[in-house]
């Protein structure tokens, strides 16, 4: 029904009732409700009220109420026109009597039911066909009756004093004129008008009057008297109306004139013209994907078997319930039966029980019912005759049984059946024959061993492990411990060593190099440990891990010559004194000291004067000994007085601590002490004695000693001890001789001295005396013994002989010992040490006889099938008597047991035998790759690592007649090449496995092979096995060698009215077919094509039914065709089908199936065209495109040949494309091809909305045919080509507010990030690709950066950047990504670069935008040279910029106080409303517009601005474009506050400590309003109200910041406009921003991150009372591109 506007907030709707009456009904949309329905009724004629009663009454009077109150409404319902006319011409074709007419006219004009409008048409002289332009602009016409009456009258006029001649007159009847509709036109040149007809009564009356009129209904009016209402989308589902009519032209699924009722297959939701009525799309189906039938309000209502709110989800009782205990389904074949949605399992007895069978079902709730009462007995199968199936031996078990065999056999599977026992591999079971470790099968047994490590015990078949520690098989270093593991062992170093702990590897650690030692202390090191000990002078526990210390310690000592002699008194006494030296470090050091007389006693010849012991104070330096000297008669031999320091106390006694005081006056002769009693080597040639005298009186006289040598040879010596000499020297020469000697004694006496040339008692000749002088044997009289050899190798089981050598003398007998020893890694330098099972210990003596020089012992090893590495012993020979001299570096043999048992092992490569699959499914998953690990073993020995190498190779090993298509290929990557890849065993390690990846490839091949070999020569002793060193490999056939067949599809397929798609072929032609042979063409195969009948017969293709196709390898299609016989007869279409069968292998040919891609792979449908001489009739084009602004799409139905009159119907169903997309109503759509035509058109009115789509469909089908036969051909796909740019309108993000196309980064960014925005709609995958460059003609999209400031220098490609381009996708969804492009930091300054990037070759259905260049800005961090760098150019670019951003700021601010001002007249008037109420601590202040919106919230909202100082501040988020606060934006302390708060690229704008945040960085989306090119304020678009797009949707789009710094945030404004924001956008605003948007009032409710604002500011204020947030800048909101209309904020 068509909608009436009727004043503001109501509708009016009409509709004609069968009395022809006009019924007006009233219905409120908004504002306050009535209290109830009033019905107004407007008669005519006899038509009456249908009313009675009180309600009559009171309606009665609520309409002429309601009549009153819009009288004056523009838009009540009235027949109002404006009306024009124009008049007139005429042609008199009769004369006006005196041959030339002068016409001229006047009349008038009537629209009714309005009065006349007189015209006058002036006179025209000379003229029969006069024509005036007299223009009636007659006007409004209300209540317009739809006519148009004339009245014309005319005259001729004649000369003077002649009466004018009449031309007629007539007021002509009433033309009936419909609503804007015009008689005539204008627009032609001359102008035409209509025929009213000729003028009566005159004399010359006039045969035809032409004048022109219309009638123009007001906007929204239509029809004859302009009485329909008709508005575009009122009601919504009006899309156009009809200039005559007025009637709406619907959307699908609504019709009549009003778009107020439903179309076929269209439910009505609500009521017929009030808000929120639809017509709701739905027909009933039941198909393979869908069930369900349609109730009121198109409610889709599913079948019994059918569920999901589009019923297209079938039921399922889900899994099949699972079997009560000890049974099963049964297994008839009809256990479990499912019909639709019902379900019934019956259940029985599982095997090895019996009881009855139950059943459970499932029926509409898909809930399985419980079952019960099955209980199953157990059956002995192992009784006699209980049908146990064991070979050997049965034992039952509950429910069942088990099956063995008897010892010695084996059981395959369950044992069960004739061969489920076979003779045994011990080997292959689970516990390997009992075997501990390796086990090895034999014909009839087996037998166990161990592995490296261990050794098998008694029983054969236990591993005891080897202690290799106690064996001595190990090869820990000397220095080492050895500690035995289960299987092997490890090393560990000494304390004082470091290293890995074998042989050779500890070091010893010199701990003298850790300071272990405390100060005043000398640390020496030796193997695997240290002394400290105490210097000179220094006492005390030298060591730090002690906590000692050296304390300092004097020496006492003599001060003077050891030897005093002095005289004997002839009377009294004399007294000698003996200084002592000392410095004591603390007092009351002491020593002791003693005098001993030689010939001398105590209290007769002498008397110590001095108590012992001496005592030391710090201040003393000295002290003396006394000892007094007696005379007396005695006479005695030499007197002597020895003096000894000791036992000192906090003091050291030095070296002089001992004084000799000799008592005569001549003195004495005597050897010195070194010449008393030596040794000489013969060698030495000659000796030295040295003859010395002290002497207590002057040595004024030399002194003459005599020397006798009695032995061997006796020889007298003289030598004088010369004046003033205290000594004299005897040099005795020695013979020198070759021939071994003994030791032989000189013995020299001194027996005489006296002083020359003086009479007085000669000195004194007494102690030493006598000199002893050894001449050293040499030449080793009795022999030197050593071993021959001393190293030898032996191998293991072996013996020798080794000989032992008595050298130089040979006198006497000479008995040695010669043992075996264990050697030390030190002595066998680090080879390991033998144990005593490896060689012969024995313990012997020999005897050297007289002359006898060598004597031979024999030396054996042990032998055994352990494998060892290079062990050593040692033979050590003993001097036992005789003796002769053991030569020490002669005297250890070492042997060498030689390396034995493949000690460090045989690498062998262990053959695999199975092919591999390229691709393994494990999991049920496809696996890329395939992993084949080849099994490395190392017998023998494990000691050591070793190193070596293999590589893969083609074909197989050394065949070289293997087929080419057999060889894998690693350079066509059928695998991964090893190419001599390096591997270590560890040592230990008796088995490994080298990975082999073979690679998964979708070429077709048949089974390859490669082979792995073992390569070069290990490094660390072992040996590759001649033999088993390489496997071959085998990737087995894959990807379908043989191929697959199946048959091509031909192109198109045809949709048919079964919804089948069909091969379409007419009679008189063939069905040519063509089969593939997809994947590989190895081989020959074959398959076998036939055709299938549905109703269809064989005679119908000439009696041919089968066709056998064979392909030969290489060859990859074969076609094949049967003739279709043309029978003339009258058919409809008749469907068959084309079926593929491989073949199996038979002699010459693989085995191959059909391709099971789909059904169509192996069967293919058919249809023979109808055919008929009274025609066929089909769509002339199966695939109709339209636009969804094309309004319908115009299908075209074609008929051959043409014999009769054919009706049909058309029948339009949804596809993807939904029944909102198009009339699916299927009205009037019977249509009739008349017998003429051989085409027809019929359309279906698509749907124009401003949805974003894809490309949708529906089908549409000929039915009810009548008149001819109907072709396959009769369904087309009518295809809505995506609109509203659905795939999306991509282009680059906007970069900043000002320059949206300009990016800067800092070169040390590492990466450029350039968003990309998809717009409008996301369907689909769309693809596209970008280019870099720095030429600007190189696109036409680079010439609008004229604009721009361009540095000079341009970005360096292969240096500056990797400029390597890529394709960017979005996925379905996907409406944001970016372009990056990684981008190097130069250490150098080259100053700001610049580079283009464009966006092109986009796909998948979206278009670019604008914005599908930008220019990108590289900024230099380093610092400019002082006297060159940046080019002028970049200096004055980066000047002016910042300037002419401050300057834009600036004039930003102006225009936000100009608009704030006026904005506040406007608030002035009622700013009572907005006073603050609640707090009486605030007092006068102003609130922000938006308090009064939301007056609960806790002043949210408040500014701070007092009203009485409002100049001094400004509102935070006003509606102007800047939030500066105009007092402290001219403060450098302070940040600007602007709106855009843009910083120029030298970041020279931050607050100088960056302390100042503008506190606008809380705000939501504010931003000012967008002005158009003319200055006017523009509403935002696809916002919601109250918001303007923010130029910028992150921080991150904004210029980067140095390092170390950061960028503000942007803002956008929020404009209140003069009457705020309705409540619902003020909700959502307020969500948006966390509760808080504008300014903040004082107290509890201010954000968290900025405290509390004072209560009233003046304008001493300082910076203190603008706090700055506490923690990380406030994030910035942006809205989303795609849905504009959503509240949510990014």
């Amino acid at each position: 029904m068509p909608y009436v506007r009727m004043g503001r907030g109501r509708q009016v709707t009409r509709w004609r009732s069968d009395s022809g009456c006009n019924r007006i009904a009233w219905r409120p949309t908004q504002g306050r409700a009535l209290a109830s329905r009033v019905g107004l009724y407007r008669v005519k004629g006899d038509d009456t009220l249908q009313r009675s009663g009180m309600v009559r009454t009171i309606q009665l009077l609520l309409a002429a109420t309601v009549l009153v109150l819009t009288a004056s409404s523009a838009h009540a319902v009235q027949y109002r026109a404006t009306c024009f006319a124009r008049a007139l011409y005429f042609t008199q074709n009769s004369g006006c009597g005196d041959g030339t007419c002068d016409p001229y006219c006047w009349g008038w004009v009537r629209f009714a039911p309005n009065g006349n409008a007189n015209w006058n048409a002036g006179q025209q002289a000379n003229t029969a066909s006069p024509r005036w332009n007299i223009d009636l602009n007659y006007g409004v016409v209300n209540n317009w009756e739809g006519t148009v009456q004339w009245y014309v009258d005319c005259d001729d006029a004649d000369p003077a004093g002649n009466p004018d001649d009449d031309m007629g007159w007539r007021t002509f009847n009433p033309i009936t004129l419909n609503g804007n509709q015009e008689q005539g036109s204008l627009t032609a040149s001359p102008w035409e008008g209509v025929d009213l007809g000729g003028t009566t009564g005159g004399e010359f009356n006039i045969g035809a009057v032409y004048v022109y009129h219309r009638a123009m209904c007001d906007q929204y009016w239509y029809g004859a008297r302009c009485g329909e209402y008709c508005r575009v989308s009122d009601p919504p589902a009006c899309t156009e109306c009809k200039a005559l009519t007025g009637e709406c032209k619907c959307n699908p699924g609504y019709q009549d004139k009003d778009c107020g009722t439903c179309s076929t297959n269209y439910w009505q939701v609500g009521t017929s013209g009030q808000p929120g009525f639809q017509c709701v799309y739905c027909l009933g189906q039941n198909t393979a994907s869908a069930c369900y039938s349609c109730q009121a309000g198109g409610v889709k209502v599913c079948c019994d078997a059918w569920k999901g709110t589009e019923c297209n989800v079938k039921k399922s009782c889900g899994a099949f319930p699972v079997a009560p205990a000890n049974s099963a389904r049964a297994t008839d074949g009809t256990s479990c039966t499912c019909s639709g949605y019902q379900c019934t399992c019956k259940y029985s007895c599982s095997a090895g029980y019996t009881a009855t069978p139950v059943t459970s079902t499932c029926g509409f709730d898909e809930q399985w019912t419980t079952v019960a009462g099955l209980q199953c007995l157990d059956v002995n199968e192992c009784a006699p005759g209980g049908g146990n199936l064991c070979a050997q031996n049965c034992t039952n078990t509950i429910g069942d049984y088990t099956c063995s065999c008897m010892p010695g056999y084996n059981q395959n599977g369950d044992g069960r059946g004739e061969y489920g026992c076979t003779g045994i591999d011990e080997c292959a079971t689970a516990g390997q024959g009992g075997c501990a470790q390796d086990c090895t099968n034999t014909p009839l047994s087996y037998y166990c061993g161990c592995f490296a490590g261990f050794t098998l015990a008694p029983n054969g078949k236990d591993c005891t492990d080897n202690n290799e520690c106690t064996l001595g098989t190990h090869n820990c270093d000397s220095h080492a411990s050895c500690t035995n593991t289960y299987g092997g062992f490890y090393c560990t170093c000494n304390a004082g060593f470091t290293g890995a702990g074998t042989a050779g590897t500890c070091v010893n650690t010199n701990e003298c190099g850790q300071s272990p030692c405390v100060a005043n202390a000398a640390c020496v090191d030796s193997p695997g440990s240290f002394t400290c000990t105490c210097n000179a002078g220094y006492t005390g526990d030298a060591y730090v891990s002690h906590n000692g210390w050296c304390a300092h310690v004097s020496a006492v000592s003599f001060a003077d010559s050891s030897v005093m002699v002095v005289s004997k008194p002839a009377s009294g006494n004399i007294t000698v004194t003996l200084q002592v030296n000392a410095s004591a470090s603390v007092d009351l050091s002491s020593v002791q000291f003693s005098v001993v007389g030689t010939n001398a006693t105590a209290g007769v010849d002498y008397v110590v004067l001095t108590a012992s012991p001496l005592v030391f104070n710090v201040s003393d330096t000295s002290r003396v000994i006394q000892v007094a000297i007696l005379s007396n008669s005695f006479t005695t031999n030499l007197q002597s007085l020895n003096v000894q320091l000791h036992d000192p106390v906090h003091l050291v006694v030095d070296r002089f601590n001992n004084a000799t005081v000799i008592i005569n006056a001549a003195g004495t002769v005597r050897f010195a002490q070194a010449s008393r009693a030596f040794s000489v080597n013969i060698t030495a040639g000659s000796y030295a004695l040295t003859v010395e005298r002290v002497s207590a009186s002057s040595l004024a006289r030399a002194v003459n000693v005599t020397i006798y040598r009695s032995q061997p040879a006796p020889q007298w010596f003289s030598v004088v001890i010369a004046v003033n000499q205290l000594t004299a020297v005897l040099t005795v020469p020695l013979a020198m001789s070759t021939a071994p000697s003994f030791d032989t004694v000189y013995t020299y006496t001194i027996t005489n001295a006296t002083l020359i040339g003086s009479t007085a008692r000669p000195p004194y000749i007494g102690d030493y005396a006598t000199a002893a002088v050894t001449a050293l044997a040499h030449n080793y009289p009795n022999g030197l013994i050593a071993w021959r050899a001393v190293s030898l190798v032996l191998q293991e089981g072996t013996g020798s002989y080794v000989t032992i050598d008595r050298a130089y003398g040979t006198n006497g007998s000479v008995t040695v010992r010669v043992r075996t020893v264990t050697l030390t890694y030190a002595q066998s330098g680090g080879v390991a040490l033998a144990s005593t099972s490896d060689y012969t210990s024995f313990s012997q003596l020999l005897t050297f006889a007289e002359d006898v020089n060598t004597l031979s012992v024999i030396v054996s090893t042990s032998g055994d099938t352990q494998p060892e590495v290079d062990e050593m012993f040692g033979v050590l020979v003993e001097l036992v008597s005789g003796g002769a001299t053991v030569d020490p570096t002669k005297s250890l043999l070492r042997i060498t047991i030689a390396e034995n048992d493949d000690a460090h092992g045989i690498i062998s490569m262990t053959p695999v035998y199975t092919c591999n699959d390229e691709s393994p499914i494990v999991g049920g998953v496809a696996q890329p790759n395939n992993t084949v690990k080849v099994l490395l073993r190392r017998a023998g020995g494990l000691f050591g690592d070793i190193t070596f190498t293999w590589s893969t190779h083609d074909g197989v090993f050394n065949n070289a007649s293997l087929a080419s298509q057999r060889n894998a290929s690693g350079a066509m990557s059928d695998y991964v090449v090893a190419n001599q890849q390096r591997v270590i065993f560890p040592a230990g390690v008796d088995r490994m496995n080298l990975n082999v990846v073979i690679l998964d490839d979708t070429v077709p091949e048949l089974d390859e092979y490669f082979y792995a070999q073992l390569d070069g020569v290990p490094i660390g002793g072992a040996v590759i096995d001649p033999v088993n060193n390489y496997t071959n490999l085998c990737i087995a056939r894959n990807d379908n060698p043989y191929g697959l067949l199946g048959i091509e599809l031909p192109s198109p397929m045809t949709l048919g009215p079964n919804g089948q798609h069909r091969f379409i072929v007419y009679e008189g032609g063939f069905v040519n077919v063509t089969i593939h042979r997809y994947y590989g063409t190895f081989h020959t195969v074959s398959g076998v094509v036939s055709l299938v009948n549905e109703n269809t017969t064989n005679a119908d293709f000439g009696n041919v039914n089968n066709i056998a196709v064979t392909f030969s390898e290489g060859v990859s299609s074969v076609s094949v065709a049967w003739p279709i016989a043309n029978d003339l007869a009258n058919e409809p279409y008749e469907m068959f089908g084309v079926k593929l069968v491989a073949n199996g292998a038979s002699s010459g040919q693989e085995a191959t199936s059909v391709v099971t891609t789909s059904s169509l792979d192996s069967y293919l449908p058919c249809v023979i065209d109808a055919s008929s001489s009274s025609g066929v009739i089909r769509f002339q084009s199966l695939f109709i495109s339209v636009q969804e602004s094309d309004g319908d799409a115009i299908l075209t139905v074609s008929r051959s040949p043409n014999a009769s009159s054919v009706t049909y119907s058309s029948d339009a169903v949804p596809g993807t494309a939904s029944g909102s997309d198009f009339d699916a109503s299927n009205q009037n759509n019977t249509h009739l091809l008349p017998v003429t035509d051989s085409t027809q058109q019929f359309s279906i009115h698509i749907a124009n909305d401003n949805i974003p789509e894809g490309d949708e469909s529906f089908y549409v089908s000929l039915v009810n045919v009548s008149g001819a036969y109907l072709s396959w051909a009769s369904v087309a796909t009518v295809t809505i080509l995506a609109n509203d740019d659905g795939y999306g309108v991509v282009e680059f993000a906007p970069s900043t507010l000002f320059d949206t196309d300009v990016y800067h980064f800092y070169e040390n960014a590492t990466y450029i990030r350039l968003p990309v925005w998809r717009e409008v709609g996301a369907i689909g995958r769309i693809n596209m690709t970008f280019e870099i460059s720095t030429n600007r003609s190189a696109s036409p999209d680079y010439l609008a950066f004229s604009r721009v400031a361009l540095p000079s220098l341009k970005v360096d490609m292969a240096h500056d950047i990797d400029p390597a381009t890529y394709e960017i996708v979005m996925a379905d969804g996907q409406n944001e990504t970016e372009i990056v492009i990684p981008v190097f930091d130069i250490p150098r300054y080259q100053g700001t670069k610049y580079m283009f990037v464009h966006l092109k070759n986009i796909g998948g259905g979206a278009r670019f935008g604008a914005s599908r260049a930008v220019v990108v800005m590289i900024l230099d961090l380093d610092s400019a040279p002082t006297s060159s760098g940046a080019s002028s150019v970049d200096a004055a670019i980066y000047t002016i910029i910042p300037s002419v951003l401050a300057l834009l700021l600036l004039l930003l601010l102006i225009i936000v106080v100009v608009r704030r001002r006026r904005q506040k007249s406007k608030v002035a008037k009622v700013a009572p409303a907005f006073m603050h109420r609640n707090d009486p601590t605030v007092g006068q202040i102003e609130l922000n517009p938006l308090h009064q919106l939301n007056e609960e919230r806790n002043d949210t909202y408040d500014d701070v601005r007092p009203g009485a100082r409002e100049g001094l501040y400004d509102t935070l988020g006003g509606g102007g474009s800047s939030v500066g606060n105009p007092t402290y934006d001219s403060n450098a302390t302070y940040d600007s506050l602007s709106a855009a708060n843009y910083q120029s690229a030298s970041a020279q704008y931050q607050s100088p400590a960056g302390q100042y945040q503008s506190p606008a960085g809380q705000y939501d989306n504010f931003e000012a309003p967008v002005y158009d090119s003319a200055g006017d304020e523009k509403a935002p678009e696809a916002y919601a109200p109250g918001y303007t797009h923010i130029a910028g949707r992150t921080a991150s789009d904004q210029l980067p910041a140095p390092p170390g710094q950061t960028r503000p945030q942007q803002y956008a404004a929020l404009d209140h406009g003069d009457a705020g924001v309705s409540p619902e956008v003020d909700a959502k605003m307020l969500e948006a921003a966390g509760g808080h948007y504008d300014s903040f009032a004082p107290g509890t409710n201010a954000p968290p991150n900025y405290d509390n604002l004072p209560s009233a500011v003046n304008s001493d204020a300082t910076a203190s009372e603008y706090a700055t947030p506490r923690s990380a800048p406030p994030p910035v909101y942006s809205r989303p591109r795609s849905n504009p209309q959503d509240p949510v904020y990014d």
